[in-house]
């Protein structure tokens, strides 16, 4: 990014035109400031980092996935959610 187009989107930023998607997304709170941050990085660092944001998500997910079976197959949690199922609480 240019110096001038950063200077044009930091103005667009911090004076979106009323009623555009810039205002809107301003007015809800999202921090524009973040999309000049992505833009002065290299197509290369910002797929670099979609790929780590993309790993990292992976690894919640799996964790989160792992301690839900955990949980299913806890003994006493096994024995309730043979109840749960027995009784239409589930």
């Amino acid at each position: 990014m240019t110096e001038d187009q950063e200077k044009f989107a930091l103005h667009l930023i911090n004076n979106p035109p009323p009623g555009s998607e810039l205002a809107k997304a301003k007015e809800y709170g999202v921090d524009l400031t973040l999309f000049i941050s992505t833009l002065r990085r290299s197509p290369t660092e910002r797929a670099r980092s979609l790929s780590e944001g993309a790993r990292i998500f992976q690894i919640a997910k799996q964790t989160h996935l792992s301690e839900n079976e955990a949980r299913r197959n806890d003994p006493p949690l096994r024995g309730l959610n043979e109840i749960k199922k027995k009784t239409g609480l589930e």
